[in-house]
């Protein structure tokens, strides 16, 4: 019994990270951020629910073929927002140079 919920538990990760897939190539990044919030919370649980239970080798199948797609998603949620990180890593480096410039004049006027 126990294993069907530990299985159970891999199957909603996995559905989780489907949707952040979804969220991801929709540009809903605040969607993403909630359910990576809500992802991360059941792998806690998850954690907590695999310790000392013995699996037999079809659960141990399904299991590794859940944990793929889990991985699959993962790298696809990676591909599709790493041109946004790096847009956003742009736009803040941008900023912060443009701080240290305005900094900078300041320093020059109080200077004269």
């Amino acid at each position: 019994m126990q294993e069907e919920r530990l299985i159970d538990s891999y199957k909603s990760i996995s559905n989780l990270t489907g949707e952040m897939v979804t969220a991801a190539s929709e540009g809903d990044w605040d969607g993403l951020t909630e359910l990576e919030q809500t992802c991360r919370a059941k792998v806690e649980q998850l954690k907590n629910l695999k310790e000392g239970i013995m699996m037999n080798s079809s659960d141990k199948k399904q299991k590794v073929e859940v944990i793929k797609k889990i991985l699959a998603d993962d790298a696809r949620i990676r591909q599709l927002t790493e041109p946004w990180m790096n847009s956003l890593h742009s736009i803040l480096s941008a900023n912060y140079k443009g701080k240290l410039v305005t900094k900078a004049y300041k320093q020059d006027d109080q200077a004269d």
